[in-house]
């Protein structure tokens, strides 16, 4: 009779010891690693969609009279950085630009156009820059970075905020197959607006311990409740 307490008691034990929810990746670091990456640039990689603006020139700018170039995309004239890093442009064809900054990606094909062109002028910009937030925000998703610089806070910003159980102290940002974990708890405000988001990262709101034991005891109790009547039903027929 006694048992039944004790097996409840390491039930509810479990439970609430139970972690939030991590990703698993290949490396992981801490926050002071990610502030030390703030100034470190974005590089172009495969399904990157990119427009390219020859200045001066718009037969040579993305999307003008080739079929492979698409005008019909909301952001406008683009072209996609296929499987092997490459990009087929008009006139020069096909460049690797995988792994380049849009300022290094720039500067190729400037070189290649100087063979055609006086001192070519060419911006380099990514349209498809967007950031995934899951976890114990309101309104996990994806969430398009309209600026250049975006700060960590303004993206959970979009996500309208931190649910009642988020584990500020331990947010995971994946980027690049590596964990980056940050207390908000402990930054300054200054830190704080000084963490950056890059396209592509992955922000992890994991739940606190409670938050399990919150949710499974809604459970438990009226079933040990119903449990600890029925065993004091008996006590009471046995004495």
């Amino acid at each position: 009779m006694y048992k039944f307490p004790l097996i409840l008691g390491l039930l509810i034990s479990v439970l609430s010891c139970k972690p939030g929810h991590y990703i698993n990746t290949d490396k992981e670091a801490n926050a002071t690693e990610l502030l030390q990456a703030v100034n470190e640039s974005y590089r172009l990689r495969t399904d990157d969609k990119i427009t390219a603006s020859i200045w001066g020139h718009n037969d040579l700018s993305l999307g003008s009279i080739f079929s492979i170039y698409s005008s019909s995309e909301s952001f406008g004239k683009w072209v996609l950085i296929d499987s092997s890093g490459n990009a087929t442009l008009p006139k020069i064809g096909e460049v690797k630009l995988s792994g380049l900054t849009t300022a290094e990606a720039a500067d190729t094909i400037v070189g290649r156009l100087s063979k055609f062109l006086v001192d070519p002028v060419v911006v380099i910009k990514v349209i498809n820059r967007e950031v995934t937030v899951l976890g114990e925000v309101k309104s996990p998703g994806n969430y398009l970075l309209d600026k250049e610089t975006n700060s960590l806070y303004e993206i959970i910003g979009k996500a309208e905020g931190f649910l009642q159980y988020a584990n500020m102290e331990r947010i995971q940002l994946i980027r690049d197959n590596t964990s980056y974990f940050i207390d908000l708890t402990e930054l300054s405000e200054t830190a704080l607006h000084s963490i950056k988001v890059q396209p592509r990262d992955i922000i992890n709101i994991p739940a606190k311990r409670g938050k399990r034991f919150d949710m499974s005891s809604k459970r438990i109790i009226p079933f040990a409740s119903a449990i600890t009547a029925i065993a004091v039903f008996f006590s009471l027929i046995k004495n």
